[in-house]
Formats: structure tokens, C-alpha cells, sequence
């Protein structure tokens, strides 16, 4: 964590992730907006542990997860949008995408979003 700022959103997402409604996915939505990385990390960790109920927060995350931020930001994103469920050609393709990055764990965390979204097609 680089701010104590960014100590504060994480631990906020996280009690938000444990007792969400429509506001909590609001409010954690409204975080991916945030200049500070550490920040958009927390909510889409948050989001992802939510999993379908964070479901409106799939285009920011795809947002994130196709822009230039490190490794550990974009493979929390992919983590979020396997859990999140949503099964759209936006975010198929930004998840295939990601299964091309070298030296990160993006293309492990793409490819288990994608095995994801497979499995909840059965």
C-alpha cells in the first residue's frame, strides 16, 4: 500500500465485500474510479468475493483489466470478472486477451476467469 488513503479503501472494501447490497456495489463501482492503484485493487477484490451480486461493475473492470496498470491490478481484475459471472463478448474477449500477457499472472488469473465462466455454463 503506497498511501495511508489507499490502507483505508482497502480495508473499507473489504468490510463492504463481507456485508454488501445494491449500495455497496455502488460504492465499491465508484472506487474503480480512483486515481490510486491500491485503491482499484481493493474494490475489485472486494467485488470479486461478492461475485454475482458485483455484477454491474463487469465494464470497469474490463476497463482496468485492458489498460496499461501493473500485473497485480489487471490479474485482480480478471479474478473479479470470473467471480462476477457476467458472460458477455466484452468481457470474453478482454479475459482471451489477457491469456496472451507474458511475465505477470494475468494469463493465469484470465484463463482461471474463463474456466469460470465455462463451469457456470454447465
Amino acid at each position: 500500500m503506497t498511501s495511508p488513503g489507499a490502507k483505508i479503501a482497502w480495508a473499507d472494501a473489504q468490510a463492504l465485500s463481507s456485508t454488501y447490497d445494491e449500495s455497496t456495489v455502488a460504492t465499491l463501482i465508484g472506487m474503480l474510479d480512483d486515481p490510486d492503484e491500491d485503491v482499484l485493487a481493493a474494490a475489485a477484490d472486494a467485488l470479486g468475493h461478492i461475485g454475482p451480486a458485483g455484477s454491474a461493475a463487469w465494464e470497469p473492470l474490463v476497463r482496468l483489466l485492458s489498460q496499461e496498470h501493473p500485473g497485480w491490478l489487471r490479474d485482480t481484475c480478471a479474478y473479479a470478472l470470473g467471480r462476477i459471472g457476467v458472460r458477455n463478448s466484452q468481457v470474453v474477449e478482454a479475459l482471451v486477451a489477457a491469456t496472451q500477457e507474458h511475465g505477470s499472472n494475468v494469463a493465469e488469473r484470465a484463463r482461471e476467469a474463463l474456466e469460470i465462466l465455462r463451469e457456470q455454463l454447465r
